[in-house]
This record gives structure tokens, sequence and C-alpha cells, in this order.
């Protein structure tokens, strides 16, 4: 789960929210979630600031810092986070773009679409990239996925390189 960490707040429309809000929060110990931040904004009845687009504002500005890539799917054109992509699978023209919410059928070549894809994306076989983060066991036989309960296929040649580069994508975690 993700916390929260507010140490100042530059909010737009109103100058004294910043300060509305740090007087709620003095006697507050530490917030560790969106619902009780907004919880302690709706119970301090907040002038002009409601729980909700408090909660709005700072999502919004989660998502517009983190990656993603913009494709087009069924003709209309999606922004898809990268790091809620848990796998990649490519047939002849048509990629699969698999997340937790929703499957992206779309038509891209799978090179093009690994190289906009950001360096925790594993290319394990022709067909496939998967997202490390997901990624729980790398074995010979393929690469399990926690969220899925899916094996994924590594290809021979790309074996030892996939090897290496997961590798070092653990190790640099810890």
């Amino acid at each position: 789960m993700r916390g929260i960490l507010l140490y100042d707040l530059d909010l737009p429309d109103s100058e004294d929210w910043a300060g509305q809000i740090q007087d709620a929060l003095k006697n507050t110990k530490d917030i560790s979630s969106l619902e009780e931040l907004q919880q302690i904004i709706k119970d301090k009845k907040i002038k002009g600031l409601s729980a909700f687009r408090i909660s709005r504002m700072l999502l919004e500005e989660e998502t517009e810092d983190q990656e993603s890539i913009v494709v087009s799917c069924k003709g209309n054109v999606q922004r898809i986070l990268c790091h809620k992509i848990i796998y990649v699978e490519s047939n002849k023209r048509t990629v699969k773009i698999v997340t937790r919410e929703k499957i992206y059928v779309i038509y891209m070549k799978m090179d093009h679409l690994e190289a906009m894809l950001p360096d925790y994306f594993l290319r394990t076989h022709q067909s496939y990239l998967i997202n490390m983060e997901f990624a729980r066991k790398f074995s010979a036989e393929g690469v399990l996925l926690s969220e899925e309960e899916l094996k994924i296929p590594i290809s021979r040649s790309r074996y030892r390189e996939a090897k290496k580069k997961f590798e070092e994508y653990y190790n640099c975690r810890k």
C-alpha cells in the first residue's frame, strides 16, 4: 500500500488551503492512507475544501508523475500507466496489453512497444514482455507472474540475457 506524505501543499485556487490542512493535521499522528486524510478533512470541516476534491487533486498529481504510454485502441487514444501493465503478448501485429483492470488490444509491432516501455520490462520471448514487478519466479521453464498465476515462456535464445537483467533488477531493489 502506498503512503501519503504531505510536507508542503501547493494547491490551486486557494492559498489558505495549505494552512487549513496543516492546522487540521497538527495533532494527528502519521496518516497512512488517503482515506485517513479524507476523514480528517471531513471531521475538521475545512472550509472550501472537500475530501473528494483534495483526494482527486492528489491522485491526479500522482498519476501525472508516473510513466505511461499512449496507444490507439479501437479508434480511441488510450493512456496506460506502465506500472499497471502485468505483461504484453503479441500475435503477429496484434498486441495484447494486460493490466489489472483491463486488456487492451492494439495493432503495433512488439519492438516498437518495447522501445516505449521503461527498463523494468523484460522481453522473455519474441511474443512476450513482462513487468518484472509482477514476476515471482524465474526459471528455464518460464517466469511465473503473481497477479495472473500465469507462466510466461522464456525462449532459449533470450534466457541468459533475461536472467541477467532479472537478477540485476532484483539486486538493485534490495
